[in-house]
């Protein structure tokens, strides 16, 4: 399953601008990490989340000044959850803090991808995360791809 993005995302998109504004410092940007069965869509309610993923001394999650080649890449700094849940993860979402997890195409902007250690979305060194452990995200770019 490729990447989805949410209704409420999409027209944000064609209507205030750019990717970065909406998923940056000041939005309260998070990246979730969830077990279970993959939601169809970005609209659909999420599952079990597992991680909560913030950026340098828990701060909200922010990306470069400009992208390149259709990439985005987060911010230089650490991303991590420093106590995780834990589970075996499979998909994650970009949202903001206020975002309830539920069913929505109104309110909240999601970008949502498949975890896995190779051919996924978002590719981690093992989907097994440790309870109470620290989950650190090294690298993570987001991408549009012109034609």
């Amino acid at each position: 399953m490729a990447q989805s993005m949410s209704t409420k995302l999409c027209n944000d998109l064609l209507t205030v601008g750019s990717l970065k504004a909406i998923f940056n410092a000041a939005a309260d940007t998070e990246l979730r990490i969830y077990s279970g069965t993959v939601p169809t869509g970005a609209n659909e309610a999420a599952g079990t989340k597992i991680a909560t993923v913030l950026g340098p001394s828990a701060a909200y999650l922010s990306f470069a000044s400009t992208a390149s080649a259709g990439v985005l890449a987060k911010e230089s700094g650490t991303w991590q959850d420093p106590s995780a849940v834990g589970g075996v993860a499979s998909y994650y979402r970009l949202v903001q803090h206020a975002d309830t997890d539920a069913l929505d195409t109104t309110t909240y902007q999601r970008i949502q991808g498949t975890i896995g250690v190779g051919g996924a979305d978002m590719n981690v060194g093992t989907t097994t995360i440790v309870a109470s452990a620290a989950f650190t995200v090294n690298t993570f770019t987001q991408s549009i791809f012109p034609s």
